[in-house]
């Protein structure tokens, strides 16, 4: 009986049900590392197995995107505008055209990245070859100098015959045979052919280096590969014996299967036909399962005669100890005016300080919270001013509910001067201003509250009250001292009016907001407390749009000058805000920088000056958009007429023939025929002596024209469609609306209002 006692005694111990709930935690552990290790090793395959087939994925995309890149090169050299001169020239050969064909060819074989041996053009009706080392025959390239057991001079010859406009032929090693008894080996290519397949003229053939794209491609540690065609040939292999499988073998588009000890992963390309092979050994698949097995094994047995151990050595030692622990925090919990007997062991007694250290702490953290209110405030200010609401920080200043308040908004702009002279960021500049605002309302009103509330934006709370001067007094001394600073930066301060509760507050932030968009002209600080006229948007007009794109692009800086200064003063004098004299300028350097790059002369401003939208960002006055303005339209209708009185005899004679014959039907290939050029070279040179299309600068001078006749003559639309070259009147309405922005009959309408 006394035996039993002492055991039930000894299970509700600290020691045994520690001991017990670390027991039965590791049983618990070791029971799911167990079930998790068994569902992982099953997985450990599918993930290996995964993994091979991500590793082919990516070896397909790189063949493909190559194939790809390969095909556009091969194409690109083929339409070329000297492929094209040598092929409108059979059989008479050009030699100077081949040897730049020839260069392009090295150029392009150049890039190691392409992984070409060689680019070679054959012509059928002379037998003439161009490729990287010179020019040959057709017979003496295939027979001696890329000779190859499957594809031989006739193999080539009756390529032209075939029906394909670009294919891919499976590997062979090509030789040298220029030194009959030293054979020199090319290595191993796969050819790349494109033509035309409806007038064969001409073969290019890009020979690709197989070794060199196997190495870059393939995403495996098994040198086992296989590409085969649609046919079943193998296109590339790099298996050292003779593979035996057939498509017939692989089901579906893409996957995996086991033949024998060995995994088969495969992909099948619609777009290029090809198949693409990745043969893994299960030999390397089954290793790493062992491995897997051995170290988890090892692990989970190591880790539970430690848990063991660890369990055991840890409720010894929580036993004893726990209680006194206990002792010390009831003692500590009689106060800190109690005297509290220190332990006289070297554990228990740090124990016993760190408690009393923490219980001091927390006194201190709940001191400090108490003079935080005004963090607090900030906070609460700005969620209540931008209308946030939050689960835990709802409105609670009952104190200042009913007061009444005035909401100001203070937006600082910095001049491109202060980041020229000063050291110190724009950041440290606002939190000064902010200190110095703060300073300044405390010493006249007792409630206030200041703080930033955007980077360049600050906001002032003043509850005035009986006897305190008025808040724009206070103001407009602070004015003054903001202006002594008015040449690095200057102030937009925005006022309400007096409100009466903290209801308004999101109201009279909003208010206050709204007129800093009406700030004045001006580069000292200004104090606005009025609304002003809802501010209208300064567009051009379509006719002052046109008026100004025609002399910008006739290289007329005075014309452009003196109509931008005349629109900016027409503003002025109605007064309008600063933000509309930005909104206007912004737009208008928008329309002229889209000039000066379709004109290819956006290069001429220099990198290492200001850009200018920079030097229009600081523009505050109207002398100073005046003479931005006047600088910068200058300087680019100089450029504009710089480039247009550079003659050149190809435009001109298209300028001077279009001038003559616009009412007829006309075409590039027309005046390229009477350039003797081909039409293709005619289009790249007049974009690149324009900045324009063809097509563009055609109807662009039609609708021009036609504009004219509209305004000064009382024809039909239809005469004027024939007349300027529209033989279909609908063709030259959509054209007309697509220039000129409008219909020919409301431009003619609108001109007529105008006049």
């Amino acid at each position: 009986m006394g035996k039993l006692e002492q055991l039930r005694q000894n299970a509700n111990s600290l020691f045994f049900k520690l001991l017990t709930s670390f027991m039965a935690i590791i049983v618990l552990l070791i029971s799911f590392n167990f079930l998790s290790y068994t569902f992982f090793r099953n997985n450990v395959t599918n993930e290996i197995l995964r993994y091979n087939k991500l590793n082919l994925d990516k070896t397909v995309n790189d063949y493909e995107k190559h194939m790809t890149l390969i095909r556009n090169v091969a194409f690109s050299l083929y339409f070329s505008s000297e492929v094209e001169l040598l092929k409108i020239s059979s059989p008479r050969i050009h030699y100077d055209v081949a040897s730049q064909i020839r260069t392009n060819i090295r150029n392009t074989i150049g890039n190691d990245n392409l992984y070409l041996n060689n680019l070679v053009l054959y012509f059928r009706e002379t037998g003439f070859i161009i490729e990287r080392d010179g020019t040959s025959q057709a017979e003496t390239m295939f027979s001696k100098y890329y000779k190859s057991d499957l594809y031989d001079y006739e193999f080539w010859k009756n390529e032209f015959n075939q029906s394909y406009t670009y294919t891919a032929y499976p590997s062979s090693a090509f030789v040298d045979m220029s030194w009959e008894n030293a054979p020199a080996s090319k290595g191993q290519m796969i050819p790349f052919v494109i033509k035309d397949n409806s007038n064969s003229k001409l073969l290019i053939i890009a020979m690709l280096d197989a070794g060199k794209m196997f190495g870059a491609f393939h995403q495996s540690i098994n040198r086992n590969f296989i590409v085969m065609n649609e046919q079943g040939q193998t296109m590339f292999s790099s298996v050292d014996t003779e593979q035996t499988i057939t498509l017939e073998e692989l089901p579906g588009q893409e996957g995996h299967l086991k033949i024998g000890t060995d995994y088969y992963f495969y992909s099948k390309n619609a777009g290029s036909g090809l198949t693409y092979i990745n043969i893994v050994p299960n030999a390397g698949i089954s290793s790493q399962i062992v491995r897997l097995n051995v170290i988890l094994g090892s692990l989970l047995v190591v880790a539970v005669v430690i848990s063991i151990g660890t369990s055991v050595l840890f409720s010894i030692r929580m036993n004893n100890p726990l209680k006194k622990i206990v002792q010390s925090i009831q003692e500590l919990n009689a106060g800190p005016s109690s005297s509290r007997r220190r332990s006289e062991i070297k554990e228990f007694a740090i124990i016993g300080d760190r408690l009393s250290d923490l219980l001091r702490t927390n006194r201190v953290i709940h001191e400090d919270l108490r003079q935080k209110n005004s963090q607090l405030k900030y906070y609460a200010y700005t969620n209540k001013l931008k209308m946030i609401r939050t689960g835990g920080l709802d409105w609670k200043e009952p104190d200042v509910s009913n007061k009444p308040f005035v909401l100001t908004v203070f937006n600082i702009t910095f001049r491109r001067r202060y980041y020229e002279n000063m050291e110190t960021d724009s950041d440290f500049a606002a939190y000064f201003l902010k200190e110095y605002i703060s300073t300044a309302l405390a010493d006249k009103y007792a409630e206030s509250t200041v703080f930033q509330i955007e980077k360049n934006q600050i906001l002032a709370l003043v509850f005035p009250k009986e006897g305190e001067p008025p808040v724009i007094e206070t103001l407009d001394r602070m004015k003054e001292i903001f202006d002594r600073d008015k040449h690095y930066c200057f102030l937009t301060i925005a006022t309400s009016p007096q409100y009466t509760d903290s209801s308004q507050f999101t109201e009279a932030y909003e208010r206050a907001l709204a007129k800093l968009k009406f700030r004045p002209l001006g580069e000292e600080t200004q104090i606005v407390t009025e609304m002003g006229e809802p501010a209208a948007y300064h567009a051009l007009t379509l006719m002052e749009e046109q008026e100004f794109h025609a002399n910008l692009q006739a290289g007329n800086g005075q014309a452009v000058v003196h109509q931008v200064i005349r629109i900016m003063s027409a503003m002025h004098k109605k007064q309008a805000a600063a933000g509309e004299f930005a909104d206007f300028s912004r737009d208008l350097l928008s329309k002229v920088l889209r000039t000066l790059t379709a004109l290819q002369l956006d290069g001429r401003m220099r990198k290492d000056d200001d850009s200018p939208q920079e030097l229009l960002a600081d523009c505050h006055t109207l002398e100073q958009y005046e003479t931005f303005w006047s600088e910068f339209l200058g300087e680019a209708a100089g450029w504009i007429k710089q480039k247009k009185e550079a003659r050149d005899p190809i435009t001109s004679f298209v300028f001077d023939y279009l001038d003559h014959h616009y009412g007829e039907e006309l075409s590039l290939e027309m005046l390229a025929d009477k350039l003797n050029i081909t039409g293709a070279y005619l289009s790249t040179y007049f974009k690149e002596k324009t900045g324009m299309n063809f097509s563009d600068y055609l109807n662009g001078m039609r609708v021009n024209i036609a504009k004219d006749m509209l305004q000064n003559s009382s024809m039909k639309i239809q005469d004027v469609a024939v007349r300027v070259g529209y033989h279909n009147v609908n063709s030259f309405i959509r054209m007309f609306k697509r220039y000129a922005g409008l219909p020919p009959g409301e431009f003619r309408k609108t001109s007529q209002q105008g006049g």
